[in-house]
């Protein structure tokens, strides 16, 4: 298992930045089955001896997720030499589709179709072509990349090593400890957690509509088995502040199903007081903002593959 170094380890220029690269975007569609799904493809304008770049899709977290909340990446990204593809949730956007009467599989077949675009364009080496993805997408982008080789890389940020039941265990208990010191108050309302979790688990799935019925059909997901069949180069990424997700504990499951497989190419880096989103309070400011080194972080390991 390689740990990470302390600052990024691609090829940034001599003066220790990235070169930073003008952009151009494009409106893009692609499907996967009868879903279409709409999203903006972003290109670097590459240096004349450079031909061919490499490149990611962005892959959601939970909820109704338009293309534009993965802007501010997708730009940090292209800008410097990676190309980018943001897309609307199914479902939301100019998408068809909808994530809430579906499955991890679904979107993870989503994703697959944009890597399949990514690896069709003349402007991006298909050898160099994978997935980012954060929070839910810590447990889609991983059944993606275990279903094929296209995938090159896979980049996770926040990603659970539980079932979305036992992460949203772990948030709720946190929520409920900061909202009485009574210990009695928290144990009543754990306990109420623990009987609506196994009332969504042991009445028939078509009783719940919407969000409810979406999180009834994955919550007993387990990501290990599927980490387990992952082969490519892993970034997993956590904030030691994390208040949705246990990073170190997350860290340490996804690291022990990966290493029991055989799986070595791995780099894990926790960021110190960095939360669900790796950002932190700004003191001077008190604006929420990317813990330094994070999105540089990122940009070196996929320059590197």
């Amino acid at each position: 298992m390689t740990l990470p170094a302390s600052s990024p380890s691609a090829t940034p220029t001599a003066t220790g930045q990235f070169i930073i690269m003008p952009i151009r975007e494009e409106e893009v569609a692609f499907h996967n089955g009868s879903v279409r799904l709409g999203g903006t493809l972003l290109l670097p304008q590459l240096p004349d001896a450079q031909r061919l770049c490499p490149g990611v899709a962005l892959v959601h977290g939970s909820g109704d997720d338009p293309r534009d909340d993965y802007r501010i990446f997708a730009e940090y990204f292209a800008a410097r030499g990676i190309a980018t593809l943001i897309y609307d949730k199914r479902g939301v956007g100019a998408s068809t589709g909808n994530w809430r009467s579906g499955t991890f599989a679904e979107l993870a077949g989503d994703a697959l179709a944009a890597v399949h675009l990514l690896a069709a364009r003349p402007e991006i080496d298909p050898q160099r072509v994978g997935l980012w993805g954060c929070s839910e997408g810590g447990w889609v982008a991983p059944l993606a990349a275990a279903r094929s080789t296209e995938v090159r890389f896979l980049v996770a940020i926040s990603a659970p090593g539980m079932s979305p039941a036992q992460q949203e265990h772990y948030r709720r208990r946190l929520i409920i400890e900061a909202s009485s010191a009574s210990q009695i108050t928290r144990s009543r309302r754990m306990a109420t957690v623990h009987l609506m979790f196994g009332l969504l688990r042991h009445t028939p799935k078509r009783m719940w509509p919407g969000m409810v019925g979406y999180f009834s059909r994955t919550m007993d997901f387990d990501p290990l088995p599927t980490w387990k069949q992952v082969t490519q180069p892993v970034l997993l990424i956590f904030g030691a502040a994390d208040a949705s997700v246990p990073p170190q504990e997350s860290a340490d499951l996804i690291a022990h199903a990966l290493h029991t497989a055989g799986h070595h190419d791995c780099t894990i880096r926790i960021f110190p007081g960095g939360d669900h989103g790796i950002r932190y309070r700004d003191e001077t400011t008190q604006k929420l903002t990317f813990v330094p080194g994070y999105l540089d972080s990122l940009v070196a390991w996929i320059l590197a593959r």
